[in-house]
């Protein structure tokens, strides 16, 4: 196995840990949620109406989560 091989499991374990924490376990929240790259930031847009992300708890989780994603990939992590 090869560190690229490494970096690429963990990031995507990172990612998978984050939708199932946006997920909540609800059918259909994931598909209302979505990234975008910039230059230097990883976004991810998530509902206004706070549908989405199970209250204050769950969105500190989200925002540390999404921060350690975006670490591993050079980003900056932010929820918009």
């Amino acid at each position: 196995m090869t560190d690229y091989d490494i970096d690429h499991a963990n990031t995507t374990g990172l990612a998978l840990r984050l939708a199932h924490t946006i997920s909540g376990s609800a059918p259909g929240n994931l598909a209302r949620t979505w990234f975008e790259v910039g230059a230097d930031v990883l976004m991810l847009r998530m509902p206004k109406d706070g549908s989405v992300g199970g209250g204050m708890f769950a969105s500190e989780a989200i925002e540390r989560r999404l921060a350690t994603l975006g670490r591993a990939l050079g980003l900056n992590g932010r929820l918009i």
